[in-house]
């Protein structure tokens, strides 16, 4: 099984957590952090 690609992630990762929006591929921090998303994020981190 080929290893996911973090680049993404790690783009829309702060020292808060994921963003739960981007415009493009830029974080969209108005949008803020949802729980379900970072919850998520941490599954695929691990």
């Amino acid at each position: 099984m080929n290893k996911p690609k973090l680049d993404h992630l790690y783009r829309m990762t702060d020292i808060v957590g994921i963003a739960e929006h981007c415009l493009i591929a830029t974080p969209d921090l108005r949008e803020g952090y949802c729980v379900d998303d970072n919850a998520r994020a941490l599954q695929v981190a691990l």
